[in-house]
Parts: structure tokens; C-alpha cells; sequence
């Protein structure tokens, strides 16, 4: 029993690790790096202003702003050799993203999946001290399966995954 509640907590860990990773290397540009993510924004780009997204009134991002086209852009500036500091730019030029997933984008930025990732790795480390390493009565507990079954289309979901012909 001790190994496959081991399996889960694994799992979900290696999980962790995947989207630390890839939050971190979104929130660089060459060698500089924001340690707790950057926050993604869509901006006009002739005035530079933040764009706001009202899905009641808007079918695309920056549907409003037609003068120009609308960029994700970090809110974070990064040095530059020529012009001073700038922000990153994810799309340059976006003139046809639905405005749902204009916002879904923005809602998970990189600085929101690293306090996420930290959040559930202080969740697992006060489960793992108060219950153990392993112990047969409590292993695996409801609260490392719960957090593993968001992860369950990556390869090496301990579970049964519901969607897939095993």
C-alpha cells in the first residue's frame, strides 16, 4: 500500500516540478527572469494601455481599440540594449483571439501558477508531516488524489483515467 500511495504523491510532485518549469521560463527573457512570474496583459498598441475584457459586449480581444491591433505583453520590464526597458511580448499582434480565451490566458499567468504551484506544495507538506511518510490507515490521502486528478491527461496518472481506452 505504501507504494502506491508513494505513486500519487510522485505523480503530483513530477506535476509541480512540469509547471514550475515552464511558468519560469515564461516569465525570462534571455538571462533575465522575474523570480515570482510575470503577469500577462493585453495592451493596445498604438496608446499602450491596458485592455479591458467585458465577454457581455465583446466577441474578441481588443475588439474595442479598432485603430490598431492589441498585444499579451508582460506587465514586468526587461532590460534591452537599445531602448531601455521593455515589457515581453507573447503576440505581438492579436486581432482574432475569442475574448474567453483572452482572459483565460491572462487569469493564468506565470506569477499565478507559481503562487499555485507553492500553495499546493505547502498543501502536500503539511499532509505528508501530519500523516506520515506512507502510513497503511491514512495513504493515500483524499487530498493528494484530489490534487492528482487535475493532472490525470499527463502521462503517468496513477489512477483509472476515465477518458482513456486502458
Amino acid at each position: 500500500m505504501r507504494a502506491v500511495a508513494n505513486d500519487w504523491l510522485e505523480f503530483v510532485e513530477r506535476c509541480l516540478d512540469e509547471d514550475e518549469f515552464t511558468a519560469r521560463e515564461a516569465s525570462r527573457r534571455d538571462e533575465t527572469y522575474v523570480p515570482t512570474g510575470t503577469h500577462w496583459v493585453w495592451e493596445t498598441n498604438r496608446q499602450d494601455l491596458e485592455c479591458s475584457l467585458d465577454p457581455l459586449t465583446l466577441e474578441y480581444v481588443g475588439e474595442e481599440h479598432r485603430e490598431g491591433t492589441v498585444s499579451l505583453r508582460s506587465r514586468e520590464e526587461f532590460p534591452t540594449s537599445s531602448v531601455g526597458p521593455l515589457p515581453q511580448f507573447a503576440m505581438g499582434s492579436a486581432e482574432e483571439v475569442p475574448i474567453m480565451v483572452g482572459a483565460h490566458i491572462v487569469r493564468h499567468d506565470p506569477a499565478r501558477i507559481l503562487a499555485e504551484v507553492a500553495a499546493k506544495r505547502e498543501l502536500l507538506a503539511r499532509h505528508t508531516a501530519y500523516y506520515g511518510d506512507g502510513d497503511d490507515s491514512h495513504w493515500p490521502v483524499p487530498v493528494i488524489r484530489l490534487l492528482a486528478e487535475a493532472y490525470r491527461e499527463r502521462p503517468g496518472y496513477p489512477g483509472k483515467n476515465p477518458f482513456r481506452s486502458e
